[in-house]
């Protein structure tokens, strides 16, 4: 199919719509069987684990742009047995080895930095340790669907994902039920882990065969230094405006509001996920147009998706809100409202995943042409919002998360289209 909405971005976002209803499941199934301070650490887990944003030190994305530029279109068969490819692939794998260690060294820093104060039992110990573990071995998977998306399989890889979420998220739900509590989060982790692996192994039995190669992986980091290191600031500084709320707020206001906060990011996360997923999907086809100069083209597909997401997200976030009010004002569901926010904090955050939304966009559009152009708006934004989570004590949690979330939510928006507007007027590609 030549229109933009080919089999590629249909499977991804049924893949993303399904991520959403999973999550809005686990939402409803939470809040009826954790207590407050369960969830509170359930979703300090989740946070912790975005630091693996950080890590990879933006190497998705190089390697996705890298195969879409030199390999886009082929069959897996055909690129099997591709000495280069093999090379390069494995040359990325060992880089991932590389930072998987890092990151549990990392998150279990982060992880006993954040509780310190608090005395916890062997049980949220050993629930921490089960998901640290697999959630690692997750992260050395990372590259596999990269590659996947790179050759324009995208399909392929969201089925793969859809599969795999689908088993996880009935035996998370299950282990719940079944009183596992606190170690269900290590379970799920466990059983992404394990049904990822047997159905990449069912593609390659060669799938975790794996041949360090340091010169290769030299070649590779050398020759896109500049995009990886870009990337990388973005990546830190994204870390920085998106994921820290909650383990300062676990640190300043308790686990209970670090639940509430937790649950709202994790739902409006949700939501982002299907809205990025319109220009996310057309990536590799958006480098390959503008490799070869159809800058028409990829004007029409840029223009497009980026109309259909922001739309998705203005309504979803107004019917969100709005669902959320009438529920409280029925006085229906409020053993589950009362594990979110009031209205005032769903608004401000709604407003902060908004602004994402709109910049986001962009940037994955940049990113076809190897261009991270946002870099020093993101490192002011990302000191500025660390320093607020960190200096700031003392007052009304309202006012601190309406002042901290500000930064991104007025700036933004503003920084993101005036640099946008500039590139594009000094370049002809856009």
């Amino acid at each position: 199919m030549s229109n933009i909405y080919n089999k590629n971005i249909i499977f991804t976002i049924a893949f993303k719509i399904w991520g959403a209803i999973a999550g809005l499941l686990v939402v409803a199934v939470l809040p009826a069987t954790f207590s407050k301070n369960e969830l509170g650490y359930y979703y300090l887990f989740q946070s912790i684990l975005a630091v693996q944003g950080i890590l990879e030190l933006g190497m998705l994305t190089v390697t996705q742009n890298y195969i879409s530029k030199n390999y886009y279109g082929l069959d897996l068969i055909d690129v099997k047995n591709n000495r280069i490819f093999k090379n390069i692939s494995n040359a990325i794998k060992t880089y991932f080895l590389f930072t998987a260690t890092l990151y549990f060294i990392v998150v279990n820093i982060i992880f006993i930095a954040s509780t310190n104060e608090y005395f916890l039992d062997g049980y949220v110990y050993l629930s921490w340790v089960i998901f640290s573990i697999a959630s690692c071995l997750n992260f050395y998977l990372l590259p596999n669907f990269m590659i996947l998306e790179g050759l324009g399989k995208f399909s392929v890889s969201s089925v793969i994902k859809l599969t795999s979420s689908l088993i996880s998220i009935l035996i998370f739900i299950a282990c719940i039920y079944l009183g596992f509590g606190l170690m269900s989060a290590g379970i799920y982790q466990s059983a992404i882990l394990l049904s990822t692996g047997l159905i990449f192994y069912s593609f390659n039995k060669n799938i975790f065969k794996l041949k360090i190669n340091i010169r290769y992986l030299y070649i590779f980091i050398r020759k896109n230094y500049y995009f990886q290191r870009n990337m990388m600031i973005t990546m830190v500084s994204g870390y920085f405006i998106f994921t820290l709320y909650v383990p300062f707020i676990f640190r300043k206001y308790g686990a209970i509001m670090a639940g509430q906060v937790g649950l709202l990011i994790s739902i409006l996360g949700f939501l982002l996920s299907i809205s990025n997923g319109f220009m996310q999907t057309n990536i590799p086809k958006l480098i390959n147009l503008l490799k070869n100069k159809h800058i028409e083209k990829a004007n029409f597909i840029f223009n497009k998706c980026f109309m259909h997401s922001l739309l998705f997200s203005m309504l979803s976030c107004i019917f969100f809100n709005i669902f959320i009010e009438l529920l409280r004002r029925q006085g229906l569901m409020n053993f589950y409202l009362d594990k979110f926010p009031d209205k005032y904090i769903i608004l401000i955050f709604s407003l902060h995943f908004l602004a994402n939304a709109f910049c986001a966009n962009i940037s994955i559009y940049l990113r076809a042409k190897d261009k991270e152009i946002f870099v020093k708006e993101n490192i002011i934004m990302g000191v500025i919002t660390i320093n607020l989570l960190f200096w700031l004590d003392d007052i009304p949690f309202r006012l601190y998360v309406a002042i901290v979330t500000s930064v991104f939510t007025l700036l933004s928006p503003v920084m993101y289209y005036k640099k946008f507007i500039s590139e594009r007027r000094r370049n002809e590609f856009i």
